[in-house]
């Protein structure tokens, strides 16, 4: 293997990769791969032989559900690869009896549970579609870095004119690239931004007024509780721009783009909904996207991911399992591991396995997270190279990569599936994880159930979309190495027919402080606060006055989550190894820091010594540290992760990481000398 490149011919990516794709093959080729697997002895792996590491592993769940029940099993898994069949070591655990594992997400599960409320459904429009855009609103989102291949669309939309303006409280490139009108609010406030603008349409009656009639519901009570009625004078456009610490000619400007060019397409990114009210952030501009016009419409849309596959295939986790088999029925909430896991009880955990996951360094609260994970008695993970997570296990277990492994993968951006065949074959003792399941299932008693090769597998799965499109091919057998799109998605979804909700209409909502909660509580009760002077935070925490800064975590163009975090540290690192935090000339100034300082980072969770850049298309009270980096406990790597600082709190809905409800203060490293 000596290249990779993209295919000219795919009809969405036409060819572009980002850097991250190549850096696989960097990897695929590296020293640092795992080679064979690896069993603890002592405070060292020792190498040791495929038997010996599946009979342990074997043995130790065995004796697991013998001694305290199969859910002292933790099954921890994540999508570090989006391989459809990486979802059989699910299969694998139910069979076994029934396991405990995570719910929620760390990255996008609020603004998941908040389209399904909207909508019913996660759907996107096709990337093609957005040429057709006359306005473009890109939301906490970066892609420019993170998905660059969407570049092309958005300049197509503006080579015909449409004006393109980013809601983001840092001067991405994506603002840069695109010369975009930026608009910074304050971290934490944009359900605030979006109903303001909102609410001024409703006072103009410049809204889209004929779908609020015929295919909402709630819009006459939002309608109330944004744009005032019954007393209360709703949200304004300076107590919004107070609130959100922007300029009233930004909230104006927002509302002008929205009046007079439509339909205007939504592109909501991740990082607004990392916030304790992440789901209100996402509902609101769904909510807002309806008002202008832009749901049902092409060229519109409220476009946050794609989950275009969702019902048309076969789930190899669990359909198809025999009779009587349990399910796993013991959960705990992802981002809070390191506070829940070690609670457990009646079981305890008493085995740990990770696969496609490095939770040592991704999840929130680092320190708890390594107490928890050191409680566990014994813990086996699948990796392709040496993490954090692999650094603390008993037993390590090498995996093949996508270049090696044969393998269904699904995009929740475009709406094209790939069956991926093995390019190279993985080195003599790296094996697929499809025939790490089926081996360890034969230890378990379980092997009759994964006798299925990787291609059998993926067929199976398939074969309810090829029966329903039957000019998708004859057999799911002629799919096999080709990219192919899905039959059943829509350009523009919602532009007739019901919507995927109970009351087939797209939903307003009622329930803004909180959508679990049980009552009504009022969907802007902190709007009481923005004619006071020193109004407080939308995540609950102090006004920026406290001397604390807010700390977000976006992913570097350079990196995917904690891989190829080396990558980052060598281009702004400015050769002191440390992650680099950026802050604005003047926030530095007043703590009497300049760039390259070397600088501490401290929040109720922990510290982190970091390199100071400095950067005036951040906001005064924002600090920014990309999110990635080793917790330290992979040999020779210094602690960079931002996860040392961060809390384990969830958001509103969706049961989410709320990385961004982060404050932390920002000092020298050192006394400055007298």
């Amino acid at each position: 293997m000596t290249g990779l490149r993209g295919d000219p011919d795919h009809p969405t990516t036409r060819g572009r990769v980002c850097p991250k794709a190549r850096f696989q093959l960097d990897r695929h080729h590296s020293a640092s791969r795992l080679r064979h697997p690896l069993v603890r002895q002592g405070s060292a792996f020792l190498r040791a032989t495929w038997p010996e590491a599946l009979d342990l592993v074997a043995g130790k769940l065995l004796a697991a559900r013998e001694n305290h029940g199969s859910l002292s099993v933790i099954h921890f898994s994540d999508t570090g690869s989006k391989g459809y069949l990486k979802d059989l070591y699910q299969r694998l655990f139910n069979l076994f009896g029934g396991v405990t594992v995570p719910r929620g997400s760390l990255c996008w599960s609020a603004g998941l549970a908040a389209q399904r409320v909207d909508f019913g459904r996660v759907l996107a429009h096709a990337p093609g579609d957005l040429e057709k855009a006359r306005a473009v609103v890109i939301w906490g989102r970066n892609p420019a870095d993170t998905n660059n291949q969407l570049m092309p669309f958005v300049r197509a939309a503006m080579s015909q004119g449409a004006p393109v303006v980013v809601v983001d409280p840092l001067r991405t490139a994506t603002v840069k690239d695109l010369g975009a009108r930026h608009v910074a609010p304050r971290p934490g406030t944009d359900a605030v931004l979006a109903l303001a603008v909102g609410a001024e349409l409703v006072r103009r009656g410049t809204y889209d007024q004929a779908f609020c009639r015929e295919r909402s519901r709630g819009f006459e009570a939002f309608a109330r509780k944004v744009a005032g009625g019954g007393g209360g004078a709703g949200l304004t456009v300076q107590s919004a721009a107070r609130f959100c610490d922007i300029a009233e000619d930004d909230v104006r400007f927002l509302v002008g783009l929205l009046e007079t060019r439509r339909p205007a397409a939504f592109l909501l990114g991740y990082g607004l909904q990392r916030h304790a009210r992440g789901g209100e952030a996402v509902r609101a501009i769904d909510a807002l996207a309806a008002l202008a016009g832009s749901i049902g419409r092409s060229g519109g849309g409220a476009n946050y991911a794609n989950f275009h596959p969702e019902g048309l295939l076969r789930n190899v986790a669990g359909e198809g399992l025999p009779d009587g088999e349990p399910r796993a029925r013991r959960v705990f909430d992802r981002p809070r591991f390191g506070c829940q896991a070690p609670a457990l009880a009646d079981p305890s955990a008493q085995v740990l396995f990770v696969n496609r996951s490095n939770p040592v360094a991704q999840l929130p609260n680092t320190d708890l997270v390594v107490q928890a994970f050191r409680s566990i008695p014994f813990k086996v993970v699948a990796e392709l190279v040496m993490t954090d997570t692999t650094a603390l296990a008993d037993v390590v277990l090498p995996v093949a990569d996508f270049l090696e492994d044969e393998d269904l993968f699904r995009c929740s951006w475009h709406a094209h599936l790939t069956w991926a065949v093995p390019a190279v074959a993985p080195p003599e003792e790296v094996w697929s994880e499809t025939r790490i399941v089926a081996e360890l299932a034969g230890r378990l008693g379980l092997g009759q159930e994964f006798a299925r090769s990787p291609s059998e597998w993926i067929a199976w799965a398939l074969e309810p979309l090829v029966a329903a499109y039957p000019g998708l091919a004859a057999r799911p057998e002629e799919l096999r190495g080709r990219s192919f799109a899905n039959p059943a998605v829509l350009d523009v979804p919602w532009a007739d027919g019901p919507f995927a909700t109970p009351s087939g209409r797209f939903e307003f909502g009622k329930r803004w402080a909180s959508l679990v909660a049980l009552g009504e509580a009022e969907a802007l009760a902190e709007a009481e606060a923005l004619d006071e002077a020193e109004a407080p935070a939308a995540d609950g925490s102090a006004a920026p006055g406290d001397g604390l800064f807010h700390l977000i975590s976006p992913r570097h163009r350079l990196s995917m989550h904690s891989q190829f975090y080396d990558r980052v540290l060598a281009q702004t690192s400015g050769g002191s190894g440390l992650p680099a935090v950026f802050a604005h000339p003047r926030a530095a100034a007043r703590l009497g820091l300049a760039e390259g300082d070397e600088v501490l980072l401290t929040s109720a969770q922990g510290s982190l010594l970091a390199h100071l850049v400095l950067d005036d298309g951040l906001r005064e009270d924002t600090l920014c540290l990309y999110a990635g980096g080793s917790a330290g406990f992979i040999a020779g790597a210094r602690p960079a992760s931002a996860n040392a600082l961060t809390p384990d709190n969830l958001t509103d809905i969706g049961l989410q990481a709320a990385f961004y409800d982060c404050r932390c203060a920002l000092q020298a490293a050192r006394p400055t000398p007298a």
